[in-house]
C-alpha cells in the first residue's frame, strides 16, 4: 500500500474559523493513516504573488512531485469518509480538493497549461485567480476521476476571510 499525504497551504494569518475547518481535514487524515502536512511559507520565487495565487502554483508542484498526494483547500470541512486509492480523485472546481493517486502525468499537463496561460499573458506572474481551474478545464482526463462532492465535504466560501475571523 502506498503512503498517502494530505497537504494544506495556510500562508499568513489564519482566522479561527479556518482553523476549525483544517482540523476536520487533519482528523480525517489521521483516521485513515494519511500523513498530514501544513505548508505555511510561500517559496521565495513566488513572494511577489498574493498567497491565493501562489497557492495555485504551489499545489500543482506538490501534486507533480509527490505521487499519492492530496491537496485540500483551507476552507474545506470534511463531512463524510473520503477514501483515497490509486486513481486520481477530482471534484468540481479542481482547486478545492485534488488527489493525484498514481498519476502525476495529468498534473504535469495542467502545469503546462498554466505556464501557457502565464506566457500568453505577457506578464511573468500574472495575478490570475483560478488559473489552476482554468488549466484543468483545458486538459483531457478520465471523467471517472471526477466525483460529486455532495455530502463528502463543504467548501466554506472564503471570499471575506477577514470577516470569518471575527
Amino acid at each position: 500500500m502506498n503512503k498517502k499525504t494530505i497537504f494544506q497551504i495556510a500562508i499568513g494569518e489564519i482566522p479561527e474559523t479556518i482553523h476549525g475547518y483544517m482540523l476536520t481535514v487533519q482528523k480525517w487524515a489521521e483516521k485513515n493513516g494519511y500523513e498530514y502536512k501544513v505548508i505555511t511559507e510561500q517559496p521565495e520565487k513566488l513572494k511577489g504573488l498574493s498567497p491565493r495565487i501562489a497557492s495555485d502554483w504551489m499545489r500543482i508542484k506538490l501534486l507533480i512531485e509527490n505521487p499519492y498526494s492530496c491537496f485540500v483547500d483551507w476552507g474545506i470541512e470534511i463531512k463524510d469518509e473520503i477514501i483515497l486509492g490509486d486513481d486520481p480523485l477530482l471534484f468540481p472546481f479542481f482547486d478545492q480538493f485534488i488527489y493525484n493517486g498514481n498519476n502525476t502525468e495529468l498534473f504535469k499537463s495542467v502545469y503546462r497549461k498554466m505556464i501557457e496561460r502565464k506566457t500568453k499573458s505577457r506578464d511573468e506572474w500574472k495575478d490570475e485567480v483560478g488559473i489552476i481551474y482554468k488549466a484543468f478545464r483545458s486538459v483531457n482526463f478520465d471523467r471517472s476521476w471526477l466525483k460529486d462532492s455532495n455530502g463528502l465535504y463543504v467548501h466554506n466560501q472564503t471570499k471575506n476571510v477577514k470577516e470569518l475571523g471575527k
